[in-house]
């Protein structure tokens, strides 16, 4: 018996001369539903963003870190040890070095601590003098471990991606795309994108005596790279506004522009101006990966937010370089 091809009777979007029309049947198969969101799903320079102040918490976790930021409390940025955790981690150091000197970070071991928050590290980091933990990529059912960290007068603010599953969630400031009752219009965030919208939302609110930001926009516009590492890295949809910070991050990524990730990426021989988010998928992220799976995470934040300043800062990023690499390399020996 001979199959039969069914063609549909209408085009999937009508006339769209820019788009081959096989490629808008299969788009409107995958939930793009009209030619202006094709138009956006294809553009080279797409619009689609969204006000950060919709997520659920997000005001109030903006108002308790102006408020450490005037009382100079310090704070840490507990983050996780793959990739997403470790773009998060240094976008928020990135942002709050600008801001305070009273920062430090935590990224627990993976061989020792495991995911997520744990009361050891948390009794740790309370008996450093922090005054305030905001986490990445993690902590949204680490009930336990928040109410330690009250009970040693340490507030917690959790910034994270994953579903809870019907767990009961943190009786903190959480801040979730997918918690009940958020209205953030787009649910797949990675830990790093949680952590981008968190960066906007100070931008909009921190200012400086003069009446002007605290936080130049052109630093955030210079996140985009990690953002889009840990949204490739995390392997989320890669629609609406994900679409948007990685067509984006690309750009800011082939420029070049990061001291440490061009280090990195000489040593990968990936050239700049020609990375795609393949490149970053099987290339950038298993040599970050590598570092938590390996040895330890730090190394990858070290990297990705040195600054080069120095003659030693310079030696200390090569040596990181090669630690990436042969880490990947016995990564791979222990996979196989």
């Amino acid at each position: 018996m001979m199959k039969e091809w069914i063609y549909p009777e209408e085009d999937a979007f009508g006339e769209y001369k820019d788009a081959d029309q096989i490629v808008a049947d299969i788009l409107k198969r995958r939930g793009i539903e009209d030619a202006e969101q094709l138009v956006e799903f294809l553009s080279d320079a797409p619009k689609l963003t969204h006000d950060p102040f919709l997520m659920k918490n997000m005001k109030p976790a903006v108002l308790r870190i102006v408020k450490a930021l005037q009382n100079k409390e310090k704070i840490c940025i507990y983050g996780d040890y793959d990739a997403d955790g470790v773009t998060a981690t240094s976008l928020l150091l990135t942002v709050f070095a600008r801001l305070t000197r009273n920062i430090i970070y935590y990224i627990p071991s993976r061989f020792d601590e495991g995911y997520g928050l744990n009361n050891e590290a948390i009794r740790l980091i309370a008996g450093q003098g922090v005054n305030l933990i905001i986490t990445v990529d993690c902590g949204s059912v680490s009930c336990e471990e928040v109410e330690l960290a009250k009970e040693l007068g340490v507030d917690v603010i959790v910034t994270d991606h994953h579903s809870t599953n019907g767990r009961q969630t943190v009786d903190t400031l959480l801040l979730n795309p997918k918690q009940d009752d958020c209205g953030y219009p787009f649910k797949e965030l990675c830990g790093c994108g949680v952590a981008f919208k968190l960066a906007q939302a100070l931008q909009r609110t921190l200012k400086k005596s003069d009446g002007t930001p605290a936080i130049d926009k052109n630093l955030l516009n210079s996140l985009l790279d990690l953002v889009a590492i840990g949204t490739v890295g995390d392997i989320v949809a890669l629609q609406d506004e994900n679409r948007t910070l990685v067509k984006y991050g690309l750009r800011i990524l082939n420029r070049n522009q990061r001291p440490g990730l061009k280090h990195l990426l000489e040593g990968v021989k990936l050239q700049a101006g020609q990375i795609s988010a393949e490149n970053v998928a099987f290339i950038i992220v298993p040599h970050l990966n590598a570092a938590g799976r390996m040895m330890s995470a730090k190394t990858g934040v070290e990297l990705l937010t040195s600054q080069m300043a120095t003659a030693e800062e310079a030696k200390r990023v090569q040596e990181l370089v090669n630690a990436l690499i042969e880490n990947n390399k016995q990564r791979k020996k222990v996979q196989e």
